[in-house]
Parts: structure tokens; C-alpha cells; sequence
């Protein structure tokens, strides 16, 4: 199977998918990997002294400093949340709750791990993902070599949250890793969740007939928490990455597109009607692969639904979406929105559908399958629409990327009854953005002193002028399309 969808075309500002949508930058030489700093004071007082409480709330802070791109902050408080627990695990190495500190540490350095690889420290990030691994190994039973041909082990008494802890540092492994390295971190990961699974559940069923008994006592008692529901979301990611892999670092091993299909039908079976549609976009992205375009674009509507609410409250917002008065716009659409999957997903998830309206053999065929009631330009409708939402939705969080201007002006041309006005301004847009990055990129290229990252900005040019051209052409044709009604309908996302 090949990879799908394919890019837009320009990669003027292109980014990995860690940072899709956040504001351009002009390239610069990569800087190696910094040692961690020395957390102030200020930030790390509460850690002197750590408990469970001022650790999560460390955490959190930390995750809010991430997520405004703050990495060097948050990893001062990741350094100080890790030194204090190491300290406070030797000070108390007899404790039976000892466990939980160290579980508690795993998971600080995982995170730590995940802030060093959205800014390019891969090696830092493994020492931390393979310091928690080696915490934690011993706690489980897992004596196992990390190495593919090596079976998992663990003690069958292992308490869950270790289980669980030491299954997400794979999985952190697993998404800097490559080919078949990441396939062994991502399966051990899954073996690990998949027995915590178990035990979760048999706790539950305890849990069930203890409420039973305290029902016929008259004692009501507090409704079990549910660790399971997460564990069945973290299996359903890891289990498409699985997926994913095969449609791209994997995708010439011998029994690729079986393995690929039985790693998403695993995600299908861990995925909720609550959970992200990761599921349902992975095997939407298989069936195109496949040429089954018509289920692709059944698979690709589920995944808009789940988003729908959201998408559609955010795209009204910048005239893309249906009008909406404040009322509406509060709860429960604004917490909708707020929980929307990423960027760089739902970026997946408008190139996907509009791979769907643009296909020709299930979609304009005459004996394609169409959903009672409708027609074939009902189901191209529906894709783009759906695409317009979504990709409304990402431009009000952020209208300087490029991709999404772009992506906004093939989705109206892209309609039965294409809307050339509406392509020809987001269209245009996208032009002048590029233009300026081109600019940009040659006074860089001015300054620029080490050879090596010269030719990669020549490079990175050449190929931004020839989308440039590309684009402008395109303009010029939706007039021509006005005119004589079929030129300039085609659309092209690679």
C-alpha cells in the first residue's frame, strides 16, 4: 500500500507533524541537542518537598509551557520533578507505596522525553525514555532484551500503573524510532497495556460485586473509577501507529497490507463513540490505499462527525461555517472545540475527504454505491463541505499557515457547483503568503555561511518557486473554468 494522503504542494514552510500550524520560520542551521538547564527557583519551590499533588500540578504547568512552545521551561520543570522524585525514591527505596513514586517518575521522564523530541533532542529523549524503561523493568518482570525477536515478560502480580507507565515510555520510544525498531517499541508497548487491560478489568468485576453487596447493605458508596477507558484509548493509538507504519517506514515487508489491516481492525475493536477518530481516519487511509474509495469516504464522513460540532462552531467564527449566534456558540460547542484532535490530524483529515470528493472511480462512476436519497454530487458535497469545516476550524486557530489557505480554495473547487470566487481569494492568499516565504528563504540564503545548509535552502527554493508557479496557474485557470465550465476543475495535493 502507498502512504496516504499526499502533501500539499508547498514546502516553502513545510514542518514536521510536531509543529504543523504553528507560525512559519525562516530555516535555520539545526542546533545539536542542549544539556538540561538548571530549573530556577521560583518555578521548582513546590518540589522541594514532593507529593503526588505538587508533582501533577508540576506536570501541568510544564505540559501549558509546552503547548506555547516554552520547551526550555518546561523541561526546568521536568528536570526539578525528576530529581526530587529520584531523591525522594532512594530516602524511601523500603516503602510498599515506593511503586507509585517511581511510576510517578516514569511518567515525568516520558513527558520530559516527548518535550526533547518536539524540539529535535531525539538522543536526550531516549536517554529519558530508556532511564524510565530501566526503572521500571524490574518492578514488572520484564527481563526481556529490547530487541525484536525477544518475548515480553512480567510478573502476573504487577500492579497496573506500573504496567501502564512502562508501556507509554515504549510507546514515546516507538514515535522517535524508525521501521522495525519502532514496531518492536510499539508491540511491547501493546503487551504491556493489554495486561494492565486485564487487570483492570478483573478489578472492575470485583468492583461489581462489592456494589452488590453494599447495594442489599443500604450503603450506596462511590461509583469505581475507570483507568481502563484510557487504557483501551492508549491501545487504540498505539495500534494505528502499528497501521501506520505499515502504509509508510514498512510498507515493503512481505505481508505489509494484511498486517496493516489486522493492526487497525485491533484499533476498531479498542475505539469508542467518546474516543478521537484515529480508528476511523487509519482505516480510511488503508481503503484508499486500496483503491475502495467508497468505503474510504464512509470511514472519512464518521471521522467529520465526531468532529463536526467543534469544527463547525470554530469555522463560523472565520465565515466558513453556518451563522451562529452567541447562545449557541457557548457550552456545550465551545468545549467541543476545545477538544478537538491536533492540528496536524484534522490537517490528515481534510486532505483525506477531499481525496474522496475528488475520486473518480467511486464517486462519479455511474455504478458506484451511494447512501440512499442521495446522489453522486451529494456525496462529493458532503466530503467537501465536511473538509470546509474542518479546515475553518484550523484557520481560526491559526490563519498563518500556508497548507491551510491552500487547502481552503481546493476545497471550493472541489464542490458540484465549485464556488471560484471563494478558491480565488483563499487561493491568492496562500500566493502572497508563499511569496513572502520565498523572500524570506533568499535573504536567509544572503547570510547563510555553512555550505551544507545553503544547498538545502537552494533546494528548498527551487522547489518553493516551481509551487509558485504552479499555484499561480491554477488561478488563472478558475477564470478560464467560469467560462467554459470543465478547465481548471482538477485538483492536485501532492
Amino acid at each position: 500500500p502507498t502512504t496516504h494522503p499526499p502533501h500539499s504542494p508547498f514546502t516553502l514552510s513545510s514542518k514536521p507533524a510536531t509543529t504543523m500550524g504553528k507560525k512559519s520560520r525562516t530555516p535555520k542551521k539545526r542546533s545539536k541537542a542542549k544539556p538540561t538547564p538548571t530549573p530556577a527557583p521560583e518555578q521548582t519551590q513546590e518540589l522541594i518537598t514532593p507529593t503526588e499533588e505538587s508533582i501533577h500540578k508540576a506536570l501541568a504547568r510544564a505540559e501549558t509551557l509546552a503547548q506555547r512552545g516554552d520547551a526550555s521551561g518546561a523541561q526546568e520543570i521536568y528536570h526539578a520533578a525528576a530529581t526530587c522524585l529520584r531523591d525522594d525514591i532512594s530516602k524511601n527505596d523500603s516503602g510498599g507505596d515506593n511503586y507509585v513514586r517511581v511510576a510517578l517518575l516514569a511518567r515525568v521522564l516520558g513527558q520530559s522525553g516527548e518535550c526533547q523530541t518536539s524540539v529535535g533532542n531525539v538522543e536526550d529523549a531516549l536517554t529519558s525514555f530508556h532511564e524510565g524503561i530501566a526503572l521500571l523493568s524490574p518492578l514488572v518482570g520484564n527481563t526481556e532484551e529490547d530487541t525484536e525477536e525477544s518475548a515480553v515478560s512480567y510478573d502476573s502480580e504487577a500492579p497496573p500503573v506500573l504496567l501502564e507507565a512502562l508501556a507509554s515510555l515504549y510507546f514515546y520510544k516507538g514515535q522517535v524510532m524508525e521501521s522495525d525498531e519502532a514496531l518492536t517499541s510499539y508491540s511491547r508497548g501493546v503487551a504491556f497495556y493489554e495486561r494492565a487491560l486485564e487487570v483492570y478489568e478483573e478489578e472492575k468485576e470485583e468492583d461489581v460485586e462489592t456494589d452488590v453487596v453494599m447495594e442489599e447493605g443500604g450503603d450506596e458508596g462511590d461509583s469505581p473509577p475507570k483507568p481502563d477507558v484510557d487504557v483501551r484509548k492508549q491501545l487504540c493509538a498505539a495500534y494505528c501507529s502499528i497501521g501506520e507504519l505499515y502504509l509508510t517506514d514498512l510498507c515493503y515487508h512481505p505481508n505489509a497490507e494484511t498486517e496493516c489491516e489486522s493492526s487497525i481492525q485491533n484499533a476498531l475493536r479498542y475505539d469508542s463513540p467518546t474516543s478521537p477518530p484515529d480508528a476511523l481516519q487509519a482505516m480510511a487511509n488503508l481503503r484508499l490505499s486500496q483503491c475502495r474509495n467508497a468505503d474510504a469516504l464512509t470511514y472519512m464522513l464518521r471521522v467529520f462527525d465526531r468532529m463536526k460540532k467543534g469544527c463547525t462552531m470554530l469555522a463560523s467564527l472565520v465565515g466558513l461555517g453556518p451563522p451562529m449566534n452567541k447562545k449557541e456558540a457557548m457550552e456545550p460547542n465551545m468545549e467541543a472545540a476545545s477538544s478537538l484532535p491536533s492540528f496536524e490530524f484534522r490537517i490528515a483529515s481534510a486532505k483525506l475527504l477531499l481525496e474522496c470528493a475528488a475520486s473518480e472511480s467511486d464517486i462519479s462512476r455511474a455504478d458506484a454505491p451511494i447512501a440512499p436519497g442521495t446522489t453522486k454530487g451529494d456525496q462529493c458535497d458532503d466530503c467537501c463541505e465536511a473538509a470546509l469545516f474542518i479546515l475553518g476550524s484550523l484557520l481560526a486557530e491559526d490563519d498563518e499557515t500556508i497548507e491551510v489557505w491552500y487547502l481552503i480554495g481546493c476545497a471550493c473547487v472541489q464542490f458540484h457547483e465549485p464556488n471560484t470566487d471563494m478558491a480565488e481569494y483563499h487561493w491568492g492568499k496562500a500566493l502572497q503568503m508563499m511569496e513572502n516565504e520565498r523572500k524570506l528563504v533568499e535573504r536567509a540564503m544572503e547570510e547563510e555561511e555553512d555550505d551544507e545548509v545553503l544547498d538545502e535552502m537552494k533546494q528548498e527554493l527551487e522547489c518553493a518557486t516551481n509551487q509558485i508557479e504552479d499555484l499561480a496557474t491554477k488561478l488563472k485557470g478558475l477564470g478560464q473554468k467560469d467560462d467554459e465550465g470543465e478547465e481548471g476543475n482538477e485538483m492536485t495535493l501532492d
